[in-house]
């Protein structure tokens, strides 16, 4: 069996753990957790822990199926430690984004402790891969691993006369997401037909409402977004999403961001940043800005030329068939388990 580890039980954000899952039969895995999220995500696993009374008890137990410990994020390894020491089997260790940023900054040595009993690393991106190595970690066991995105049929986007252009952002409302950068660059296009929808929610959603009114923006805050159909309503509504990302002041920045490339793979053309080595994972298939300065974001949308953000939207959807296929990605993931434990039974 294959045990998922993570500290809290998964966010409702966190749909990229949730679709690593399926790369092992139900019946051959489990999820175990110490403590539960603030707003949790449901999964149909099996849950092995739920909290500290039964990881105690899982620990004092005399008999175990587990082969193999994925713990997700690396921030949380050093909770999975136990596991490791009492069933002395390989473990898989996965960073996402602030361990390998914040957090890795923060505890490097901490981060060197718990990575030399990882049997493998697995980095979302090159960049990540490379601060890693940069940290001191052994690079012989980093590998570059993205789960992928799911084929999502979605529907064809219609737009009458209106020359509007409407401009989304969904995400947490945190300061590594650069609402301000984009507030600031539509401040300096008063009377330009635009509108913004932020979706999503988060601890400085205050701060950007009355940055909004300050700046005397109309901005529409459409509050938080759990499903499937939620996201491809806000998709469907948008001209363009902008994501363009910072490094935060307690030096936290982005992996990969998921709604990305699910926005790509919609037909949505991007707007992202050069930061974390973003150019380098989705390469011409996005509009690059810089992360500091609003006046290029401005110039960006007060000359938006629609035949090329149509020809970056063609580009993103290659891209996520080609690189980011979760069909093809989880085939990966299982070749990595199996090298560790040749016994797994699981599909090929």
């Amino acid at each position: 069996m294959i045990l998922h580890f993570k500290l809290r039980s998964l966010a409702v954000t966190e749909t990229f753990i949730l679709e690593q899952f399926k790369a092992v039969p139900q019946d051959n895995m489990a999820f175990a957790y110490l403590m539960p999220a603030a707003i949790e995500r449901q999964t149909e696993a099996t849950i092995w822990c739920n909290g500290i009374g039964s990881y105690i008890s899982r620990l004092l137990s005399f008999s175990s199926q587990v082969k193999l410990i994925h713990v997700h994020f690396g921030s949380n390894a050093i909770f999975a430690l136990p596991l490791l020491m009492r069933f002395r089997v390989p473990m898989v260790l996965s960073f996402y984004g602030h361990d390998a940023s914040s957090f890795l900054v923060k505890w490097p040595k901490l981060t060197r402790f718990v990575c030399r009993y990882a049997s493998k690393i697995l980095a979302l991106t090159e960049t990540m891969k490379k601060n890693l190595i940069q940290a001191g970690l052994d690079s012989t066991k980093i590998e570059v691993f993205h789960p992928g995105i799911p084929e999502v049929r979605t529907k064809k986007k219609t737009r009458g006369e209106d020359p509007t252009l409407r401009l989304l952002m969904a995400s947490s409302l945190r300061e590594k997401k650069n609402h301000r950068l984009v507030l600031l660059a539509l401040s300096k296009l008063k009377g330009a037909l635009v509108k913004l929808r932020i979706a999503g929610t988060g601890p400085l959603e205050n701060e950007l409402r009355a940055l909004s009114w300050e700046l005397g923006i109309k901005v529409e805050f459409s509050g938080a977004f759990v499903t499937e159909e939620e996201r491809q309503a806000h998709f469907l509504w948008a001209d363009v999403l902008l994501h363009p990302s910072t490094e935060a002041a307690n030096k936290d920045s982005e992996g990969l961001p998921f709604l990305i490339l699910e926005a790509m793979q919609a037909g949505l053309p991007v707007v992202t940043s050069r930061h974390a080595g973003m150019e380098l994972e989705l390469r011409d298939s996005c509009f690059y800005v810089s992360e500091s300065d609003p006046r290029e974001l401005a110039e960006l949308i007060k000359n938006w030329d629609r035949t090329k953000a149509i020809q970056k939207s063609t580009s993103g959807q290659e891209l996520v068939k080609a690189v980011f296929s979760q069909t093809k990605n989880l085939q990966g993931l299982r070749n990595i388990y199996k090298s560790l434990c040749p016994n797994l039974v699981l599909p090929d």
